[in-house]
């Protein structure tokens, strides 16, 4: 298997996040990827350290907001979380976005850098703590 980041720290040096690639199962190629004006799509965020020494996955759905209100009409309510809006579908625009996204994120370990990243898509770590809670 991969090797997993989130344990890794950096010896006190500044770590950054770097964007690996995008995909999602149900569309093979995102790039050319032409869905109309009523869209929605659940997409994995790959990233990994400025080393490449391994990675990690955000699950998200990127969607139009007219799709995202008829999925609020079937379930009356719904959240947004770990959802990206675009009005039309442009896998550049959506690449750009989630690069910048991912630069930003800078912290002392990589455990922190994964966790600012968390807002973007579900992350298999998020709410995780190495620590028990007080007894």
């Amino acid at each position: 298997g991969r090797k997993r980041l989130c344990d890794s720290g950096s010896g006190g040096t500044s770590m950054r996040a770097r964007l690996i690639g995008l995909h999602a199962t149900d569309v093979p190629d995102l790039e050319n990827w032409s869905p109309g004006p009523d869209f929605g799509v659940r997409i994995m965020v790959f990233v990994a350290d400025q080393d490449w020494k391994g990675e990690e996955t955000y699950k998200l759905t990127v969607c139009s907001p007219s799709w995202f209100a008829k999925q609020l009409a079937q379930d009356e309510v719904r959240s947004g979380y770990h959802t990206i809006f675009m009005h039309e579908y442009n896998y550049r625009k959506l690449n750009a976005f989630v690069e910048r996204a991912v630069h930003r994120a800078e912290a002392p370990t990589w455990k922190e850098v994964a966790g600012q990243l968390a807002w973007l898509g579900h992350w298999e770590f998020e709410g995780y703590s190495d620590t028990l809670p007080p007894t």
